[in-house]
């Protein structure tokens, strides 16, 4: 999926897109690769679409958000485990 893509489907899908939350959303997507189990990008964007059809907008939203959490470094020095699709 295109980048430009992923942004114009974000803006209309969360009620407060944030361009650096969307870009790192996007970026995460990438590390999470291209494989038969998960498809990256892809992926996020699909797990969103969910919540957005069974769930009310603040839980998108805080959805959307959680992503400024799993890369900031926690008190004890480390980052947030972030679990990757398995890559062959």
């Amino acid at each position: 999926m295109e980048r430009t893509d992923f942004e114009r489907q974000i803006n209309a899908l969360i009620p407060r897109p944030d361009p650096e939350t969307t870009a790192d959303l996007f970026a995460f997507g990438q590390e999470l690769g291209e494989t038969a189990e998960c498809y990256g990008v892809r992926a996020l964007l699909t797990s969103l679409q969910f919540i957005a059809r069974n769930f009310d907008r603040q839980t998108l939203q805080g959805a959307y958000e959680i992503i400024q959490n799993l890369r900031m470094p926690q008190p004890n020095g480390f980052t947030t485990g972030l679990r990757r699709c398995p890559v062959r």
